[in-house]
């Protein structure tokens, strides 16, 4: 009877232990894991440039947490260089973040939608370059052919994306379009001709 007992103790010893390692382990993968390895942005910063004349700039700003940024103020028939910088709040001040997102240029991707506007976008030959040859959209050519009442863009900071494609619609209109994985940031802003509002 007692060689019975330790042998039944011992059994059960090792199936509580494996009942533990199994539980265990399996709480661990249950917990989900931060892959980010950077601070998402708090601020985005959109700087256009007139092509034809460079003392003619606009800047608009848009703060997480607000539904919309600063008002675009753009005159149609005209042609602008664009760049884009995230930002991020810190103590002494903001600072920039895009070299941040060009270390890590094959986990991101930026995509451009403009609402209610004719305006065709073309990513620039000094943008960044992904590994599989889609430019990051940083810097970027706008040509506006026309604004509506309610013009509106939506720009979209995707992180880990499965697919991207820098050529949509078109090879011409480079808006781009991206494919899961999650979204680093997210804004919008109205988008309006001066000219409208003159008289």
């Amino acid at each position: 009877m007692k060689n019975c007992e330790i042998k039944l103790n011992s059994s059960s010893i090792k199936i509580f232990s494996f009942l533990f390692l199994f539980f265990s382990c399996g709480r661990e993968a249950d917990i989900p894991k931060d892959t980010h390895n950077h601070d998402n942005p708090s601020k985005l910063k959109l700087v256009l440039v007139n092509a034809e004349n460079p003392s003619d700039s606009v800047v608009a700003e848009h703060v997480v947490g607000n539904e919309l940024g600063e008002d675009l103020a753009v005159i149609p028939g005209t042609v602008y260089n664009v760049s884009i910088k995230f930002m991020k709040r810190h103590r002494a001040g903001d600072y920039e973040m895009n070299k941040e997102f060009i270390e890590l240029k094959d986990d991101h991707f930026i995509k451009y939608d403009f609402s209610n506007a004719d305006i065709i976008l073309k990513r620039r030959e000094d943008d960044v370059v992904r590994s599989d040859g889609n430019r990051f959209g940083f810097e970027t050519r706008w040509k506006i052919d026309s604004v509506g009442s309610e013009s509106k863009l939506n720009i979209i900071l995707k992180h880990e994306p499965t697919r991207v494609n820098q050529d949509y619609p078109s090879s011409g209109n480079q808006w781009g379009k991206a494919s899961g994985g999650e979204t680093d940031y997210d804004a919008w802003f109205n988008i309006k001709d001066p000219s409208k509002n003159k008289g």
